[in-house]
């Protein structure tokens, strides 16, 4: 039980930095296009 509860909680913290990072990628790309 203890292994299933941290591999959740590595799960969900690699999901945040996954967002996050996802996040940085589409505003750079956004930005980049809005200057064609």
């Amino acid at each position: 039980l203890d292994l299933v509860r941290a591999a959740l909680e590595y799960i969900s913290a690699f999901e945040q930095v996954w967002s996050h990072s996802a996040t940085a990628v589409t505003m750079e790309y956004v930005n980049t296009t809005d200057r064609f």
